[in-house]
């Protein structure tokens, strides 16, 4: 399969980290804490990413990955450029 050059990232596992990404910044910020490398900041990160798997991990998978047909057909249909994914 050719791939052209301007194609979008059809993995879905980079719209996963986003929205994970996210949710431990909401988080972060609602609770009042700075991101840092501090060992008690990373593991209470380590704590709400957790959360956020346990509240949305398999349901969220399932969702992306049930996208990917409609993603392949927007990228055919534009070409292989831009995309709304």
């Amino acid at each position: 399969m050719k791939w052209p050059a301007q194609s979008p990232d059809l993995n879905p596992i980079e719209n996963l980290w986003t929205i994970f990404k996210d949710a431990l910044h909401k988080r972060l910020i609602e609770e009042g804490i700075k991101p840092s490398s501090r060992a008690e900041v990373l593991k209470h990160c380590k704590t709400i990413l957790k959360e956020v798997w346990r509240d949305q991990g398999m349901e969220l998978i399932t969702k992306l990955i049930k996208s990917m047909p409609r993603r392949w057909a927007a990228v055919i249909a534009a070409g292989g450029g831009y995309t709304k994914y």
